[in-house]
């Protein structure tokens, strides 16, 4: 009956946890919730899923909610369900969300493949010294001529001489 969704990219990655859109199945919790006299809830479920001002109001009927109340529920519902402004303001600050993240999201896969780059990089060239090192103790232990381990392994004479 209830959903979760988050703004997510292409590839369905969240790229924000602060906006949460829950959906609620008003239909279905219409018919869960009404018995042979409507509760509440499944008022307020026909309230919400009204498509014309009579519909709304008479979902709301007279005992759901205090007189006053109703009538400012019903005047804001209308209000803004006809200003074209409320809409394109919505509209925009989901559009520049979606572009903060958007942006931020873009900044964050750079970092990450810098980061990852910069991680393999010196990986390769610690593993590439560790063999020079593996090869100069093989080399010592056979007894080669050390000018012949410097030019093979690239180690200096002090680094050589470390591992004897």
């Amino acid at each position: 009956m209830k959903k979760e969704k988050y703004l997510t990219n292409e590839k369905g990655k969240i790229l924000t946890e602060k906006l949460q859109i829950d959906l609620v199945d008003m239909e279905m919790a219409k018919k869960i919730c009404y018995t042979k006299s409507e509760s509440k809830l499944s008022r307020w479920c026909t309230a919400f899923l009204a498509t014309t001002e009579e519909e709304f109001e008479k979902a709301l009927g007279e005992d759901l909610m205090e007189e006053e109340a109703k009538e400012l529920l019903t005047e804001e519902v209308t209000k803004y369900s006809r200003e074209e402004e409320v809409v394109e303001m919505y509209s925009e600050y989901s559009r520049e969300e979606l572009e903060r993240q958007s942006v931020f999201e873009e900044r964050l896969e750079k970092e990450t493949k810098k980061a990852i780059a910069k991680g393999l990089e010196q990986g390769i060239t610690q593993g590439i010294e560790q063999n020079r090192i593996e090869i100069a103790k093989n080399m010592i232990e056979d007894h080669m001529d050390i000018e012949d381990i410097m030019r093979y392994t690239k180690l200096s004479m002090e680094e050589i001489e470390k591992l004897r």
